[in-house]
């Protein structure tokens, strides 16, 4: 059994891809029978619990137009040295995940990043190319910091890898064959 720090920089009410994965991990870990907390970014809508683990939230910052970004607080460190994790697992870090990776490594806990969402592409997809280099190396700096990334794609290893990461693992993504059965299949 494994105690684990989960830090997401998305959780609930939001509905995205980060959020669905870490919602499923929980629920793997439930079923392990391992212990976790949950760092997230705060809401008025978001759970004090999923899957029987404690969620504790961060303060946010709100920019119009985009999903709220958990805001780093000196408070983290006393909350994960007390819950004493073995490791601390970082789902598509950014600032908080940043901001606990300094802690992970004074505390020396072992950390586990995540790669699922390409900021950078996000920024020139939407005509801020002028950011995309330097929120490319911003992502790369985080990941290089942690003991181990995962990657949902032989691209995104590849990238991760072109821009110094190392220890970039694949992660492929599965499917819910309870929930998505072919018996289940709409025939119209």
């Amino acid at each position: 059994m494994l105690r684990i720090a989960l830090v997401t920089e998305s959780f609930l009410p939001q509905v995205n891809g980060v959020t669905n994965s870490v919602l499923r991990i929980l629920e793997g870990f439930a079923r392990d029978g391992h212990e976790a907390l949950v760092i997230a970014p705060e809401s008025s809508e978001a759970p004090s619990e999923y899957a029987g683990f404690r969620v504790k939230c961060v303060p946010t910052l709100s920019m119009k137009g985009l999903v709220p970004v958990g805001f780093p607080q000196r408070a983290l460190e006393p909350l994960i040295d007390g819950f004493a994790p073995d490791l601390i697992h970082l789902a598509s870090p950014i600032f908080l995940g940043n901001y606990v990776t300094k802690i992970a490594k004074s505390l020396e806990i072992p950390t586990l990043s995540v790669y699922q969402t390409d900021i950078a592409g996000f920024a020139r997809h939407y005509g801020m190319s002028i950011a995309h280099s330097g929120l490319k190396k911003w992502v790369a700096r985080i990941h290089s910091q942690t003991n181990r990334t995962l990657a949902p794609s032989k691209w995104s290893c590849l990238d991760l890898e072109k821009s110094g990461v190392p220890d970039v693992h694949l992660w492929q993504r599965g499917v819910d064959s309870v929930k998505f059965a072919p018996a289940k299949r709409d025939k119209y």
